[in-house]
């Protein structure tokens, strides 16, 4: 579930120029996160937009052409996170989703993607870590 947070609307705003002279801004909230980077190709922008939840865990990315064409599929970086904050899944613009499963320590000890899912055994990679958490 994704749920707006009270927002004071006061975001800070840091402008960057590269060695080409084209111009990119970052705008971040009260918070700190990042929620919008635009950058200037002539006249053209290029705006990146960064959604959170309200315990500040990142849920999307929504790239450029996300703003043309709505698609969450091709444009826009996914991610879910269990109750304990963890990212349980995530999916990439273009990719399957991939699951992780954590250990009662917080380290994650299993992880399925798309190409393993679709394999008909359904593997899934499977983490071992040392006594020194390795």
């Amino acid at each position: 579930m994704l749920s707006i947070r009270n927002f004071s609307g006061q975001l800070s705003v840091i402008k960057t120029t590269d060695e080409d002279l084209n111009v990119s801004y970052t705008f971040t909230d009260e918070m700190g996160h990042v929620v919008l980077t635009r950058q200037m190709k002539g006249s053209e922008t290029h705006d990146t937009y960064y959604v959170y939840d309200d315990k500040s865990n990142l849920c999307f990315v929504l790239q450029p052409m996300y703003q043309s064409s709505a698609n969450l599929d091709l444009y826009a970086f996914q991610y879910k996170y269990d109750g304990r904050n963890r990212c349980i899944w995530k999916k990439l613009p273009g990719a399957g989703y991939m699951e992780m499963v954590y250990d009662n320590a917080d380290r994650l000890v299993f992880s399925q993607d798309g190409n393993q899912r679709a394999l008909t055994s359904g593997n899934w990679t499977y983490y071992k870590y040392d006594g020194l958490n390795r």
